[in-house]
């Protein structure tokens, strides 16, 4: 009588899954031989074991970064490239249609539109302005892989980025 599947299809891909899933190589393996109970067609029809590919020379994935981590009323924070970033407070707090141009190097960086506001004039009165944002320090904070530092600035109001001058959105200081 005769099986409803074929058994040496089967136990092939068998053979191949072990092999693969320890690194393409098992000890001892090799292509199928004739013995009691198989057949030399059957065999002969068997991919030897050197076709498998390797597993082992693939690296393993890096983790992508976040921006910081989220608090209270943010926006943006803990997530990947985010196209509004809001601290949560007034106007010159959020930066709207971010257009991230690098992510995952030292630094990330973006233009969006925030609000500008200029030396002795009240927030009240900040002007709406194409801002760069500079997401940097990478690191590992409360077990997640972000930027722990942001800034932006306005470079039509001479603004540049300034390394010192940043908020903390690990620790939101």
């Amino acid at each position: 009588m005769r099986p409803p599947w074929p058994i040496v299809p089967i136990a092939a891909l068998c053979v191949l899954a072990v092999g693969c899933s320890a690194g393409g190589s098992v000890s001892g393996a090799g292509a199928p031989t004739s013995g009691p109970g198989t057949s030399t067609a059957a065999s002969s029809s068997a991919a030897p074991l050197a076709s498998a590919p390797s597993m082992t020379s693939a690296s393993p994935a890096l983790p992508v970064a976040v921006l910081g981590q989220s608090r209270g009323a943010t926006q943006g924070y803990g997530s990947v490239r985010p196209s509004t970033i809001s601290n949560g407070g007034d106007p010159t707090g959020i930066v709207t249609d971010v257009s991230w141009t690098s992510w995952g190097g030292s630094q990330a960086v973006g233009t969006g539109t925030g609000y500008y506001d200029p030396p002795g004039v009240p927030v009240s009165n900040a002007i709406k302005e194409q801002a760069t944002v500079v997401a940097f320090d990478l690191g590992t904070c409360d077990g997640r892989y972000m930027y722990q530092a942001i800034e932006w600035y306005f470079p039509a109001s001479g603004g540049s980025f300034q390394p010192a001058t940043y908020l903390n959105v690990c620790s939101w200081t």
